[in-house]
Parts: structure tokens; C-alpha cells; sequence
């Protein structure tokens, strides 16, 4: 069973994922584009992404944090955080 896992939906945008043993799995789709990507990424990483998705710079720590969510949309064709 995973650790952490869910589903994200905003807009033209959903993020399912699971995280076990410091690694998150994610499938990203464009609902829009029915384009998709999966992808995997260290957890604490994913979970920045995902936090700065949600709340976009309402995160306390979100410019410290935003290259670490840029790193991550430099792995797959989809950017899903603004």
C-alpha cells in the first residue's frame, strides 16, 4: 500500500499519483489534449511540485521551492504548475 497517494484535478488538468519509499509514480493529463505523461520523481521533490500546483504562491516557501518544481517539468512535455 502506498504511502502517500491521490488525485489532483484543476481545470484541464489531473495528476494521479503514488508515493512509496521516497519515490512518487504520477501520470499527468492534459484533459483538454488527452496527452499524458509518467513519470517518476524523489518524493519530497514531487511533493513541492504538487504543493506550488495547489496553492500556487499562496506556499510559504514557494520561491525557494519553484526550481524545484521547474526541475520537474523539465522531464515531461506537460508543465502542470504556473
Amino acid at each position: 500500500m502506498p504511502e502517500v497517494s491521490g488525485k489532483f484535478a484543476a481545470g484541464d488538468m489531473e495528476i494521479v499519483f503514488e508515493c512509496e519509499n521516497g519515490v512518487c509514480k504520477y501520470t499527468v493529463t492534459d484533459t483538454h489534449t488527452d496527452q499524458c505523461d509518467t513519470l517518476s520523481a524523489c518524493q519530497p521533490d514531487f511533493l513541492v511540485a504538487l504543493s506550488i500546483a495547489v496553492h500556487n504562491d499562496g506556499t510559504p516557501n514557494y520561491i525557494a521551492d519553484y526550481p524545484i518544481a521547474e526541475n520537474l517539468m523539465r522531464a515531461g512535455t506537460i508543465r502542470w504548475i504556473p
